[in-house]
């Protein structure tokens, strides 16, 4: 399932249909404890992150803090960067195609 707007749960796992919550990770970042995804928050919008996590994990949980955020992707390399809008779930699936660190 598709959503535009995040709420604190993983995207990319949402698309299978498995509501993760995204967690905050030794960086600093929001990291999905399944698939590593990782993003962060800017603004009103979040970012995706164009390389995964390594698991190390804290206690805090995104869906306490992050609410109807706009979903971005990063901006080159420069996951800092705020890029596009991700749209629909073709633009989610192209960016998924493009992170460094496939899940395997």
């Amino acid at each position: 399932m598709f959503d535009r707007f995040n709420d604190g749960y993983c995207p990319q796992c949402l698309l299978a249909g498995d509501r993760r919550e995204m967690i905050l990770n030794c960086e600093d970042l929001w990291e999905c404890p399944a698939c590593r995804l990782q993003m962060h928050g800017s603004g009103m919008a979040i970012v995706l992150h164009p390389i995964r996590g390594v698991g190390q994990l804290k206690d805090t949980k995104a869906c306490k803090i992050i609410s109807g955020r706009i979903l971005l992707r990063c901006k080159g390399s420069d996951p800092m960067k705020d890029g596009d809008r991700i749209e629909n779930e073709h633009d989610l699936r192209q960016f998924l195609t493009e992170v460094t660190d496939p899940l395997v």
